[in-house]
């Protein structure tokens, strides 16, 4: 959305003309990367009060609540 154009009944999503030369990123990239990839099986996973307290912590969050409250 934030490359759309509002055409009135409809919006235009402008073709993606970046670059596909990935050598920018595999050639001159940040070399100083983990070697375990991130995964879901080697990261904390949280559970439902922890997920809650993670976003209770954005401002939006509460905002929303608050006017749901309302």
């Amino acid at each position: 959305m934030a490359v759309a154009e509002d055409l009135g009944r409809y919006y235009r999503i402008p073709a993606d003309v970046r670059s596909l030369d990935y050598g920018l990123y595999y050639d001159e990239g940040n070399n100083n990367l983990p070697e375990e990839e991130y995964n879901s099986k080697n990261t904390m996973r949280l559970d439902i009060i922890q997920a809650k307290d993670v976003l209770m912590q954005l401002q939006e969050i509460r905002t929303a609540l608050e006017d749901f409250k309302r």
